[in-house]
């Protein structure tokens, strides 16, 4: 599991913040007995770290990991200033995923923080920060993995996990910040469709904007999309009061 944020400026660190938060792999942690014999000294054991992968994940692997990993690692790496707001975990909406209860509430209201968690539209993929761009990285940094020993297969799972995480330190912040800047566009572009996933996102240009130092910091939403955003609401209120009436 991965997760990232906008990156910005971090006032109290006084530098910028890349928007990895971290990525966290699901397995789960054996320990091996090594038995070693040396200038034929009696057998001694030795404990070594080995990592299983879960044949199965279940909501209750995600909750904890959620709950016990990412909402600390959101307080320990972004910018502290942002505590004064809710900060919104979003997950997809897989039936695996996990429900904020009353454990993960508890968790995201420690230290001054207020951590909520939300789950993405259904059948909106343009919806989802961690897409193919981000994950192109990873997937170039597992294409060079060596052949895994046959006679050690714990190695290729740790390889795999090391290429992983190699994957996600070679993202930039601005290949993260332009993932945001699209997943804003295709928010503008769904309102324009009265919240339907019938748009085409087409070209954003972004590319070009960051050559030429005018990339915006935030995507100007259409006054064309908010008004039709507004007619859809306003048309839902009315039906809304008409089947109130009815009762």
């Amino acid at each position: 599991m991965a997760a990232v944020a906008r990156p910005q400026w971090d006032p109290q660190k006084n530098e910028q913040f890349d928007g990895k938060i971290g990525t966290w792999p699901f397995v789960r942690e054996e320990v091996q007995i090594l038995v070693e014999d040396v200038d034929m000294k009696p057998l001694q054991q030795l404990p070594a770290r080995a990592f299983v992968a879960m044949e199965t994940v279940a909501k209750e692997d995600v909750q904890r990991m959620i709950t016990e990993l990412i909402v600390p690692a959101v307080r320990r790496r972004m910018p502290a200033h942002l505590m004064q707001g809710p900060v919104f975990i979003q997950q997809d909406s897989a039936k695996i995923r996990c429900c904020g209860d009353a454990v993960f509430a508890e968790e995201g209201r420690k230290d001054g923080w207020n951590i909520q968690m939300q789950n993405l539209p259904p059948y909106s993929p343009d919806f989802a920060v961690m897409d193919s761009a981000l994950f192109k990285p990873i997937q170039a940094a597992l294409k060079g993995l060596p052949a895994p020993a046959l006679e050690s297969p714990m190695s290729s799972l740790t390889e795999l996990m090391s290429g992983v995480e190699r994957g996600f330190l070679s993202l930039t912040r601005d290949h993260i910040n332009d993932a945001f800047l699209t997943l804003q566009k295709a928010m503008e572009c769904t309102m324009r469709v009265q919240g339907s996933n019938t748009y085409e996102l087409g070209l954003t240009g972004k590319n070009q904007l960051e050559f030429d130092g005018s990339l915006p910091v935030s995507v100007m939403c259409h006054p064309d999309a908010i008004l039709a955003c507004r007619t859809v609401l306003d048309e839902t209120s009315e039906a809304s009061d008409d089947v109130i009436e009815t009762l």
